[in-house]
């Protein structure tokens, strides 16, 4: 590890039941232009500099949470609607809105644990 920099995160994972559709898919999957439900998993990578509960998990959970539900969903366990939005693009949405906490580092937005996306803070 000679000149290399550590970094230290903790990484949350939320799931949520959400509805999205793809208006623009092609004919060998066009069923996924209609609105279709997923149980969406969310998990969000946050740096810390310290170890010790510098980001506390249940306390991450909940910023998840809200920022889910604030920008997609009609109250906290209501299913959320992500209209036209790919993984990837929740995912970057997302990212976008918990950088506000100050370390969030990447956001992955899973569909029902076996496809998903990733945005994530480039230094």
């Amino acid at each position: 590890l000679s000149g290399a920099e550590l970094i230290a995160s903790v990484i949350v994972t939320v799931s949520v039941i959400g509805f999205h559709a793809w208006a623009g898919a092609p004919s060998e999957v066009s069923y996924l232009a209609s609105e279709h439900r997923h149980v969406f998993e969310v998990r969000v990578e946050f740096g810390v500099s310290e170890d010790d509960r510098q980001v506390e998990f249940h306390t991450a959970q909940d910023w998840v949470r809200r920022a889910l539900h604030e920008r997609w969903g009609a109250g906290l366990g209501v299913a959320c609607h992500f209209g036209g939005l790919s993984c990837e693009a929740i995912a970057r949405e997302l990212l976008v809105s918990l950088a506000a906490k100050g370390r969030a580092m990447s956001v992955e937005v899973w569909e029902d644990g076996e496809n998903g996306g990733r945005a994530a803070v480039c230094a």
